[in-house]
């Protein structure tokens, strides 16, 4: 049977002997397997030769030659090189790489400024038989009228692609709508674009539709069509306030309602629920301040609506606080739980309240609002957290009875809340600060029986080093050993398993070298392949091998998602094929978010074969060599300079925060202007996005900092992350014990668990790459130092 008589592209059947070519079929065997019967054994193996069961190797989208070439040129910035390069192997290229280098030679002309050029070689591709060829369409379709395209040439572009199952769709058919109107079409336009913004939901603005609708109507001599403009331009003002379209359409609406009849002015105003869109806007884009305006503005308005007025002065103290107005915040809150009737309203009003005055330092006021929201919701969500938050304070101001009281009401009141797990890991660690090893050890024994406290990443056998170190503490060395010996198996490489083999090289050697030889030895991870699987055959999948072949990352991520190997509905093999494929193409932080958001199941796999492959995929020698030059220049470890950029930035060099630090390792601009003075380049938002400056920057802050600390190394994550003074004060209270121990104290969660995270993926790529984990001391050093005590 001919390839495509199946209704399968002849391009779908070239790609799949492309992806089975060159692959290492794996395959397991046990010393026990059943064995065939007399007679069978060989005609078995002869068979199994020679058909072996089809995989995968994600590799193929790896881009080579000219095309290689012309990609490393555009990320390079060298746009007129890449367009070069692209157009100058057209003539020799087979139709699958034609292709492709005509997508790059696109690429490279809108990046010159050239978007006539782009449209050629898009409209080429387009009406190619290339699995880019749709895709390739619609971006013509998008450069329109700059690439001098007319409306009826963008309506040929996108009409075959109205009928298709693929996650262009919905583009082409607002690319259609908006064609027709531009064409002047506007009986066909008008619906569509109604359609559309319909679609859209409530939340959102829908502007690309909205707006070009909204300014053909407000030319109409008909009031209906002129009202009906105002209210899509306002729904567009009130979604994106602060865009720039926003803005615009705000002008637009306010320009036109001025034109209207007197009396029909008011009743074209914004809306109650435009209003409450607009205030949730300002809160998604973390503008506090205009989020506490426009919510109080809403309260100021909602007299004769109680309900409503409640839950707008709630969110209106919730912006404050946000914005650490707490002194403000405090008090709003607590008249919102004292003069509301919702039960919900009241709790979370309270709570707030709670946490705006412990930042004040009114512990009696935020414990008796905590009182006061276990007494009147104790069935709330918030309830067993306000007697966590209790016990905590009590523990703050040295009341220790009070603290383990409250610790212990909260585990029996509360047995399957949300803050068990916590709970019962401050209780346990608690009694072992107080000596009490005895108490602690049943703590944490009782956590381990019920599967608690666990849930992240960086608490991955917390429980189970902690009921180790109790029972070393208790004499019980031999039972110790077993313990730090079966977490370091269990949780191979995890934060509390680093810790554990240090303990071990400490207590005995060869139990520690039997943690080493059960990590593998230095080996390159076997190829990562995957079984065939249904999806690999379709059209669909040939395009988002085409979109990673060239660097459409966004549109492939678009494809693997509606083909099914991402989302809840995806299982963990396509998930892991999903993020192998972005690894492959270059695209590390889509594959690093999949990995961490979607899988975590390998850290409980030995990094050695196929598990190696997983962990290699997890933890990626990103931005090599960059990262190792500039780590040697400031003599701080590549290993750590890579763990910082993986938890900062999932290696997304264009990364910003909501702080505005920017970049691979997350700098701000004060910071970054401090150790960047003698650098050959300006220090601003723009450079520090680039790899190669934000990475002098923030290696020699990491330097600054290894040297300040250079007793304890193992300090310098919470001094990136919190800064200097923060761990100096901490250092001040919070010398004594072991490191271990110094993690567990620090106050801020944030900050604690990044620590965490941090040490992880050092001691990961440490033995990834170095087959050994860092040298971290067990205590704090003989000299704790300080800027006080230097």
């Amino acid at each position: 049977m001919l390839p495509g008589s199946l209704g399968v592209p002849m391009i779908v059947w070239m790609f799949r002997l492309a992806a089975i070519t060159g692959l290492t079929v794996l395959a397991t065997c046990a010393h026990d397997a059943v064995q065939p019967a007399a007679g069978q054994e060989g005609r078995e193996t002869a068979a199994t030769e020679a058909t072996p069961a089809p995989r995968f190797d994600p590799s193929v989208v790896r881009p080579e030659g000219a095309v290689a070439s012309a990609r490393r040129l555009l990320d390079a910035g060298d746009a007129s090189a890449a367009r070069r390069t692209s157009e100058a192997a057209l003539a020799g290229a087979t139709a699958e790489t034609r292709g492709r280098l005509r997508w790059l030679a696109a690429d490279a002309a809108e990046a010159a400024g050239d978007p006539a050029g782009a449209a050629r070689h898009l409209r080429a591709l387009g009406a190619s038989q290339h699995p880019l060829a749709p895709w390739a369409a619609l971006r013509a379709a998008r450069l329109g009228t700059d690439a001098g395209l007319s409306a009826d040439e963008v309506v040929a572009l996108v009409e075959p692609r109205l009928a298709e199952d693929a996650p262009y769709r919905d583009e082409a058919r607002l690319l259609h709508a908006r064609a027709l109107a531009d064409a002047g079409a506007w009986d066909r336009a008008e619906p569509l674009l109604r359609a559309l913004v319909e679609e859209a939901g409530p939340h959102s603005g829908a502007a690309s539709a909205a707006i070009p609708l909204a300014d053909h109507l407000a030319e109409s001599g008909d009031l209906a069509r002129r009202e009906e403009a105002i209210r899509l331009y306002t729904r567009v003002a009130t979604r994106g306030p602060k865009a720039t379209v926003g803005v615009s359409a705000r002008s637009k609406a306010e320009a036109l309602r001025a034109r209207l009849p007197p009396e029909r002015r008011p009743a074209l105003a914004p809306t109650l629920d435009d209003r409450i869109a607009e205030a949730e806007a300002y809160e998604r884009s973390v503008l506090h301040r205009e989020a506490e305006e426009a919510w109080g503005a809403l309260a100021a308005d909602l007299t004769g609506d109680p309900e409503r007025r409640c839950h707008a002065r709630l969110q209106q103290g919730r912006a404050m606080a946000r914005r650490r107005a707490r002194r403000q915040a405090a008090p709003l809150l607590e008249a919102v739980a004292a003069e509301c009737s919702d039960p919900d309203v009241k709790a979370i009003a309270r709570y707030g309240a709670a946490r705006a005055h412990t930042q004040l330092d009114a512990v009696d006021e935020a414990l008796a609002l905590y009182a006061a929201l276990v007494a009147e919701a104790p069935d709330h969500r918030l309830a067993d957290d306000a007697v966590y938050r209790s016990a905590r304070l009590h523990r703050g101001r040295g009341d220790d009875a009070a603290f383990v009281a409250a610790m212990e009401s909260m585990l029996e009141r509360f047995p399957h809340g949300d803050m068990r797990g916590e709970a019962l890991f401050e209780l346990g660690f608690h009694h072992r600060e107080k000596g009490n090893h005895a108490a602690a050890l049943r703590v944490f024994e009782s956590a381990l029986a019920a599967g608690l406290g666990e849930d992240e990443e960086d608490t991955r056998g917390r429980f189970a080093y902690w009921r180790a170190r109790s029972l070393l503490e208790l004499g019980r060395r031999d039972e110790a050993i077993r313990a730090f010996t079966e977490l370091a198996t269990d949780w191979p490489l995890a934060y509390y398993a680093q810790q554990a083999w240090r303990r071990l090289e400490r207590l005995d050697r060869e139990a520690a070298a039997e943690v080493r030889s059960r990590l593998g030895a230095a080996t390159e991870p076997e190829p990562l392949t995957f079984p065939w699987r249904a999806e690999l055959d379709t059209p669909a999948f040939a395009r988002t091998r085409e979109l990673l072949t060239v660097g459409a990352m966004d549109a492939a991520g678009q494809e693997l998602d509606h083909a099914g190997f991402l989302g809840a509905g995806a299982d963990p093999d396509a998930r892991w094929l999903a993020a192998a494929l972005f690894h492959r193409a270059g695209a590390l932080p889509q594959s690093a978010r999949l990995v961490r958001r979607e899988l975590d199941t390998f850290r409980r796999i030995a990094p050695v074969g196929r598990g190696r492959s997983l962990w290699r995929l997890a933890y990626p020698r990103a931005f090599a060599p960059l990262i190792e030059e500039h780590a040697e220049a400031r003599s701080v470890p590549a290993s750590f300079v890579r763990a910082v950029a993986r938890e900062e930035s999932s290696f997304d060099p264009r990364a910003v925060s909501w702080a505005h630090a920017y970049g691979l390792v997350q700098v701000i601009l004060p910071t970054a202007r401090r150790y960047g003075r003698d650098l050959d380049v300006p220090i601003d938002a723009n450079t520090l996005r680039r790899p190669e400056v934000n990475l002098a920057v923030g290696t020699r802050l990491m330097a600054a900092l290894r040297s300040k600390y250079d007793f304890q190394p193992g300090l310098v994550p919470a001094a990136y992350n919190a800064g200097g003074g923060a761990v100096d004060r901490w250092l001040r209270t919070n010398a004594d014990g072991d490191f271990d121990e110094y993690v567990e104290r620090i106050p801020y969660d944030e900050t604690r668990r990044y620590t965490r995270r941090v040490l992880q993926s050092w001691g990961i790529y440490s033995w990834l790459d170095e087959q050994r984990l860092p040298e971290l001391p067990l205590g704090m050093g003989p000299e704790v130092r300080t800027e006080g005590s230097r």
